[in-house]
């Protein structure tokens, strides 16, 4: 099933589905809201122009970059067996991996080269910016409910809650 389409990229369920499961441990909630889809459909989407950025930039990686940054991430597990089982269970294979790796590094190393001649902002000149717009930095109120059922209606009932 087909999420969004950006130009003749097609967003899948499953890779929608793993975003929203990345925003919402960032998040740290445990409820899917509308606000949580939206945000990873967005992330999605900013990922999506970056790369395609990216690929059109004269930004390149080595092969060498992304064996080293997978050899990172196979440390990261206990044995090399390990390692495969996740890809497995992930229904992943180690090419898929390395598509995502380089990616990745082909994204960053883009953001660095484009962001990397912009001048720096004083702390006074945040203060500013953040005093003018103080409303878009607050935080919504938020609850977390819990509820108690009980169906003995009877003073040990009633004790209990």
């Amino acid at each position: 099933m087909i999420v969004a389409k950006i130009n003749n990229y097609e967003i899948s369920r499953t890779e929608f589905d793993a975003e929203l499961k990345r925003v919402m441990a960032l998040m740290k909630v445990e409820q899917i809201t509308q606000e949580v889809k939206d945000r990873a459909l967005e992330q999605l989407i900013d990922g999506f122009l970056l790369l395609s950025g990216a690929k059109e930039s004269e930004v390149e990686v080595s092969g060498d970059a992304v064996e080293e940054k997978l050899l990172d991430y196979m440390l990261r597990y206990d044995s090399k067996e390990d390692f495969y089982t996740m890809l497995s269970e992930h229904n992943l294979n180690l090419e898929t991996v390395k598509v995502k790796l380089h990616d990745e590094i082909l994204t960053r190393k883009f953001i660095q080269h484009s962001f990397s001649d912009c001048e720096e902002i004083s702390g006074d000149k945040l203060q500013e910016v953040y005093a003018e717009n103080l409303e878009s930095f607050k935080t919504k109120a938020m609850v977390r409910a819990s509820h108690i059922f009980i169906s003995d209606e009877s003073e040990v009932g009633l004790a209990k809650i």
